[in-house]
């Protein structure tokens, strides 16, 4: 998973920990992910599919307000995973928005 050293050495270490016992299966179904500034990338109350490791950029998660304002309230750095959260606890559909708020790259995998 030479993928991984775009992420800065201590998230690096701590994946590899991660991935360590992954069975090969699911790593072959891991994919690279480019997304640009300002797109989003998962989508509130949209099927959970897939759990995202940020490799490089930034993301943010988003609140779409009714009145058609957004509100982020939250930045992901490289090294952390998103989507995971509905994955562990059997949520079938993701529970906030996440964009892009620098070109990113992820590395995604199907639940």
């Amino acid at each position: 998973m030479e993928i991984l050293n775009l992420l800065p050495s201590k998230e690096r270490e701590y994946v590899k920990k991660v991935f360590s016992g992954c069975p090969q299966e699911i790593k072959d179904m891991m994919r690279l992910l480019e997304v640009e500034k300002d797109c989003n990338f998962i989508y509130a109350g949209t099927p959970c599919r897939y759990v995202y490791l940020l490799l490089k950029g930034k993301a943010a998660g988003i609140d779409m307000q009714i009145q058609g304002k957004t509100y982020r309230f939250k930045e992901f750095h490289p090294g952390r995973f998103l989507g995971e959260f509905e994955c562990i606890a059997d949520i079938p559909n993701y529970s906030i928005q996440k964009s892009a708020i620098m070109p990113l790259e992820t590395k995604n995998s199907r639940q």
